[in-house]
């Protein structure tokens, strides 16, 4: 498999994704939750972000991709 440069890697990454963040304190319920959700193999911050909104808002769970290949 051939190496992608990192510019490449950002570049298409930057025409493919749009990044948003959220800030959530520290010492709170949400804040552990989410470090202890996040500790277990397989799971990300994506992945629960994609999960909520399939089961909330019926958006569908997008496929792992690796389109750079």
């Amino acid at each position: 498999m051939a190496q992608t440069s990192k510019a490449k890697r950002e570049a298409y990454n930057a025409k493919t994704y749009k990044k948003y963040a959220f800030r959530v304190r520290r010492k709170s319920e949400l804040y552990e939750k989410l470090e202890q959700a996040i500790s277990k193999p397989g799971v990300s911050l994506n992945h629960i972000v994609n999960g909520l909104l399939a089961e909330n808002y019926g958006v569908p769970m997008p496929e792992a991709h690796n389109d750079l290949d």
